[in-house]
């Protein structure tokens, strides 16, 4: 059964069987929308959006590649990147993902990142159809319904 997500505005995901912490996630960025908290919002945003990649990574068991000497997982900038060289090899992220995650990732740095930077609602709603188009197919890519490693 499908369990369709509010994004933000009238955004909509659908999450199939989806990890319930995915599902947290995305309601805290949701719920940090709805309430005005807009830097919240896009650290959320930018948790669920690192969460994605690595499971991405983790389901085609490859996640040596995002791993540094001491097996930590790398930062959002180094994932990205990673998710970008290894398009065409191990999936194949579409045109508009591979544009639209700088944009996601510029906001969630900013928020989390700059101090004198405050989100604000047309911040997260310029980037609203971005993140359905990354979300929706880093979801479609990392095929949750039939990975065995839940």
């Amino acid at each position: 059964m499908a369990l369709p997500v509010r994004l933000l505005g009238d955004q909509t995901i659908t999450l199939e069987e989806a990890r319930g912490y995915l599902i947290k996630v995305g309601e805290q960025a949701i719920i940090s929308y709805d309430l005005g908290l807009f830097d919240a919002s896009s650290v959320m945003i930018r948790k669920l959006l690192e969460i994605l990649i690595i499971e991405l990574f983790e389901k085609n068991k490859i996640e040596s590649h995002i791993k540094n000497a001491d097996v930590d997982y790398f930062y959002l900038e180094e994932l990205i990147s990673k998710l970008l060289n290894e398009n065409g090899k191990s999936w194949n992220l579409s045109k508009n993902s591979r544009n639209s995650l700088p944009r996601i990732k510029r906001i969630g740095d900013l928020s989390a990142h700059s101090r004198m930077f405050v989100a604000k609602k047309t911040d997260i709603n310029k980037i609203s159809q971005d993140l359905r188009i990354v979300i929706e197919e880093l979801i479609h890519l990392t095929d949750y319904n039939n990975w065995n490693n839940k």
